[in-house]
């Protein structure tokens, strides 16, 4: 029906695709450079049914990127990275967490902080997103060096719910939410130990955690 390309100056990488219920799309990726693809900016592109580019949303900044996106009934969309905008909950621009976006634009940022309040150790890498079943309520998870992070938002307002993070851990993998607000996250173990998955209440108590042998990867949930 049509095609269409997204050439900036940059080198660009696009990362995820959703589409709307009015047969619209919201396309995300990242600005690379580099042999070893530094990350160096993001973007985010909304088209229409027709294929018409709608709005873009893009910046530039170190390690900077637009990872995941999924979309609501109404047609709003909710993207995961580590982005340059807004945010008067954090110091710096760089904003770690889930943006909400309408169909006309960016509405709210959703951030998620450093509890130990020094930025965050190594390159932030966000991995997962979820919208619970009745779009009440959005949650993230990702990776900073050996830390995860896991993140929930109320999806109408953007107030955090609440985070987690725990340092010397390992890797991120994904999300999954509720209606309820309970939130599972899978990650790996220590030293190639196997896979965990954790499930959080709806205000972010730890409610079990399952391990699984070594040789084990969790991808998605």
């Amino acid at each position: 029906q049509w095609e269409r390309q997204f050439r900036p100056a940059e080198r660009v990488e696009a990362s995820w695709i959703a589409a709307d219920p009015n047969g619209g799309t919201y396309v995300v990726g990242t600005k690379i450079t580099g042999s070893q693809r530094y990350r160096i900016g993001w973007f985010v592109l909304r088209y229409d049914a027709a294929g018409n580019v709608v709005w873009s949303d893009e910046n530039n900044g170190s390690a900077a990127s637009a990872l995941r996106v999924v979309t609501d009934a109404a047609g709003n969309a909710y993207v995961s990275g580590g982005l340059y905008v807004p945010d008067a909950s954090v110091a710096t621009n760089f904003t770690l967490g889930i943006v909400k976006y309408l169909p006309a634009g960016r509405q709210w940022v959703c951030s998620i902080v450093n509890p130990n309040g020094t930025g965050w150790p190594g390159t932030p890498y966000p991995s997962g997103l979820a919208l619970s079943p009745d779009g009440t309520r959005v949650a993230a998870s990702g990776t900073s060096l050996y830390n995860w992070y896991a993140l929930s938002c109320d999806a109408l307002t953007g107030a955090k719910n609440w985070q987690a993070f725990e340092a010397n851990s390992v890797a991120a993998a994904d999300v999954a939410i509720t209606d309820a607000g309970e939130v599972y996250l899978g990650s790996g173990l220590p030293g190639a130990g196997g896979l965990l998955v954790r499930k959080f209440g709806s205000t972010g108590a730890l409610l079990w955690a399952k391990t699984y042998t070594p040789g084990s990867y969790v991808s998605r949930l």
